[in-house]
């Protein structure tokens, strides 16, 4: 007989998709080790484009869209700042308090998207029956000095310290100090723990199968990918700039991957552009490892999981970091083209004829040899998750009768 539990994962980011590929990769681990548990997700993005393992299910809040300053906007809705942010706030509530966790995840957003975090976080502090509250970043958040002094100025190192129980960092520290360059823990004093990075679990394969199920029959084949192409068209028609510049007599395939969030104007101008190229514009694929296994060179952007994918291939790898509004790509990009795991160009090097040498280079190089940092966060992460389901209930199994959770019991 178990007794069924849950956690619920808000996962609040607007850009591209890597955040829901996490946080699924580590609901698919928990609910696959643990039959008792139900994971429920909170989400801005649809999450039809990456489906859901047994036993994890998602709440769409209304999608919010960022300018290019960062600031947030409804995507679709035609509301008000104000009746978008209300209207998200009472889904959440809702939805927490009527699943009552007994763990949430938060992804990035220690307060969560336009504060909207904070009622669900004091309640659950107040509750002695209330969950463990766990909060999950990514190696790099933004410029360190930028982010320390927005989050003593916004309260959000306060809200940590009274409203969390530790920090999982999807990173590694010899890569990027994650810990000491935003002073999680000095800040905070919440324990802050190291997971390595979190990335696909698909078998790698084999090269030519790979090439032959997808039908590419070019000699060299080059993938460029945008994560989910809210912001890659400039990326993708460099690529095809550069291909044109590229010896005819190669024998060479490029395939770009817009991405589900790429505009549709955007991607029939690169369809157009790509009409008389060895070329082709895929929008959405079902099985992204299968187009990075067939690459001889990858092309992305320095998102978290596009790198980690290349990372964990051995693929050459040329990077075109986003340059704004944030400095994330642009860090994550330096420190692993510091360690020899790819090449990143900077913005002065983003023509189409330097590119296009670049590719012709990485073609005739052989795979990068770098030592690789940790890539098992998966497993950390949910060894660190159940570590922490297993301490609240042995807390709640010696409190009072009066303090222990209602809770449904399974056979």
């Amino acid at each position: 007989m178990l007794i069924q539990r849950s956690i619920l994962v808000y996962c609040g980011d607007v850009v591209g998709l890597g955040h829901q590929r996490r946080n699924l990769a580590i609901a698919s681990r928990l609910v696959q080790e643990m039959p008792e548990l139900d994971v429920l997700m909170l989400t801005s993005q649809p999450a039809g484009f990456l489906g859901c393992p047994e036993r994890v299910d998602v709440v769409k809040l209304p999608s919010l869209t960022k300018d290019p300053e960062g600031a947030l906007g409804p995507r679709t809705l035609s509301l008000q700042h104000d009746q978008l942010s209300r209207l998200r706030r009472r889904i959440i509530e809702g939805v927490a308090s009527t699943l009552r966790p007994d763990l949430v995840l938060v992804d990035h957003h220690p307060t969560g998207l336009w504060g909207e975090l904070g009622p669900s976080l004091r309640s659950w502090r107040k509750d002695r029956r209330g969950p463990c509250v766990v909060l999950g970043v990514r190696d790099i958040l933004d410029d360190p000095t930028l982010t320390v002094q927005s989050w003593r100025r916004d309260g959000v190192y306060r809200a940590i310290s009274q409203s969390y129980d530790a920090v999982l960092i999807y990173g590694a520290e010899e890569v990027f100090d994650t810990k000491d360059q935003y002073r999680l823990q000095e800040e905070t004093g919440v324990p802050a723990h190291y997971c390595g990075y979190v990335c696909s679990e698909n078998g790698d394969g084999d090269e030519g199968a790979a090439r032959h199920g997808l039908g590419l029959t070019a000699r060299q084949v080059v993938v460029a990918t945008a994560g989910g192409g809210g912001d890659g068209y400039p990326m993708m028609r460099l690529c095809l700039e550069a291909l044109r510049r590229i010896a005819p007599s190669t024998d060479l395939e490029l395939v770009c991957i817009t991405g589900p969030l790429m505009r549709r104007d955007e991607i029939e101008d690169l369809r157009r552009r790509a009409a008389d190229l060895p070329a082709r514009i895929v929008w959405c694929v079902d099985h992204l490892p299968s187009y990075l296994q067939a690459a001889d060179v990858l092309l992305t952007m320095a998102g978290y999981n596009s790198m980690l994918e290349a990372m964990r291939l051995r693929k050459p790898t040329i990077v075109l970091p986003r340059t704004g509004p944030s400095a994330e790509q642009g860090l994550r990009a330096a420190r692993l083209a510091e360690r020899g795991i790819v090449h990143a160009l900077g913005q002065g090097e983003r023509t189409p004829d330097h590119l296009a040498r670049v590719i012709e280079q990485a073609l005739a190089s052989p795979p990068p040899d770098a030592i690789l940092p940790p890539m098992n966060g998966v497993d950390q992460a949910a060894r660190c998750l159940r570590g922490l389901l297993d301490e609240r209930a042995t807390r709640l199994a010696d409190a009072p009768w009066s303090l222990r959770p209602a809770v449904r019991q399974v056979v």
